[in-house]
């Protein structure tokens, strides 16, 4: 495990934190950036211009070395419960606990409500187990159906080893399976239930029912959660578990000392392809003519800044099937496809087919220079070329990591 030595977390950075300027004392509201600093940085003492050059720079880590997002620019994280006796005769005697504290930030990906939730149902049901008498049944009340469906699915069914292992904070499930089981042993039954997140009502214009009970919790909740998310700024390292042993998660993959709490295989997954961009990135800058690589366009205006490219990814992935088709012709133009037209637009991506088409010289001219026995077309290199099937069989719904189109010319000399 990969710890803090070599970056920038110690006592400098404490103070440095600390010192910030806010109309709170210990507190992250209204904290303003100081002149002249970056907006995106790594723990590693690197800035970038850009949030994407930056997550590359982190999950292109090599073996060894410790990046990660400094804690400062992390989510952060709070829970809060209240547990009541609804049987109570009187709503002033029904409050029979509560509490509320900030969570360490400490996954790969950035944390999300259903992870929150489920740390925040595992600290409530320890917290308040002494205060529930034998025999009483509990409904466990959320707002995220996402965590309810994770915790059915785990603590009261079996789950074989490898959907545990693909599943999102498996061991905190893990921990509260074995808090339930106790429970259970005391004759408590246990339940959880889905709320509407009283923040949403006003966004959803639903306000129905929310003057009811669990609604008022549900505020509640958000209240004391949302004050302690905001405080504890001098001690802003005690709530950053990245770089330390995940007392909760059994075993677990990690990346640049960052444990993968997520489906490894799809994180995985993301760790190559950002060491795929990483090296075009720098392949392109390192090119006598940089800029001039036409298939990894896109990747450099978002690398940049010009292009949002989670914004590009969300349209793509709302639009429907025929609008998506005519936007993708529409941002394609007509796209080079033969030998003679990708020879014609010059650069190195050119020039590589050029020097292939040479030294195939053998074959008729009008040959396809990717296949054997194909022709020289648009229309076979569109939808008949082996070689290009898995890039171009479904243009419209391919979907790549970092959206851009890389014509399958990798293997030419």
């Amino acid at each position: 495990m990969l710890g803090r030595a070599g970056t920038v977390l110690g006592d400098h950075y404490t103070k440095a934190v600390a010192g910030l300027e806010g109309p709170v004392a210990d507190g992250w509201a209204g904290v303003r950036k100081l002149p002249g600093e970056l907006d995106y940085a790594c723990i590693c003492g690197e800035a970038f211009p850009t949030r994407l050059r930056r997550d590359i720079h982190v999950r292109a880590a090599k073996v060894g070395e410790a990046h990660d997002i400094p804690p400062e620019a992390r989510p952060r994280l709070a829970a809060a419960y209240i547990l009541v006796d609804a049987d109570a005769l009187s709503p002033y005697e029904a409050g029979v606990a509560a509490g509320a504290n900030r969570m360490a930030t400490r996954g790969d990906q950035l944390e999300h409500s259903t992870s929150s939730e489920q740390r925040a149902l595992l600290d409530a049901t320890r917290e308040c187990a002494d205060a529930i008498p034998d025999g009483a049944v509990v409904v466990g009340s959320t707002d995220s159906d996402a965590m309810r469906r994770a915790f059915l699915s785990t603590c009261h069914r079996s789950k074989s080893v490898r959907d545990m292992v693909r599943t999102s904070e498996a061991g905190v499930l893990r921990e509260q399976s074995r808090v339930i089981d106790g429970y259970n042993d005391r004759g408590i039954d246990f339940a959880a239930t889905w709320e509407q997140a009283y923040h949403n009502r006003g966004q959803r214009q639903r306000w129905d029912g929310r003057t009811g009970l669990l609604a008022r919790l549900n505020h509640g909740c958000d209240l004391l959660a949302g004050h302690y998310a905001q405080h504890g700024r001098s001690r802003e390292l005690d709530f950053y578990g990245a770089m330390e042993p995940q007392e909760m998660a059994t075993y677990y993959y990690t990346g640049g000392g960052r444990p993968l709490f997520g489906d490894p295989y799809k994180q995985i997954g993301e760790r190559v392809e950002a060491v795929k961009a990483q090296r075009l990135l720098q392949e392109d800058e390192d090119a006598p003519s940089p800029g001039d690589r036409r298939a990894t366009l896109l990747l450099r205006l978002g690398a940049d800044g010009k292009v949002d490219l989670d914004a590009t990814a969300g349209l793509r992935r709302a639009l429907p099937g025929p609008l998506l088709e005519e936007a993708m012709r529409a941002a394609l133009g007509r796209m080079s496809c033969t030998a003679s037209e990708l020879q014609a637009q010059g650069g190195p991506d050119a020039e590589a087919i050029r020097r292939t088409v040479r030294l195939e010289g053998a074959r008729p001219r009008a040959a396809c220079h990717l296949c054997e026995g194909g022709p020289d077309t648009r229309a076979h290199f569109r939808y008949g070329c082996a070689a290009c099937k898995t890039e171009l069989g479904g243009v419209a719904m391919e979907t790549v990591s970092y959206t851009h189109l890389t014509l399958p010319t990798s293997d030419l000399v």
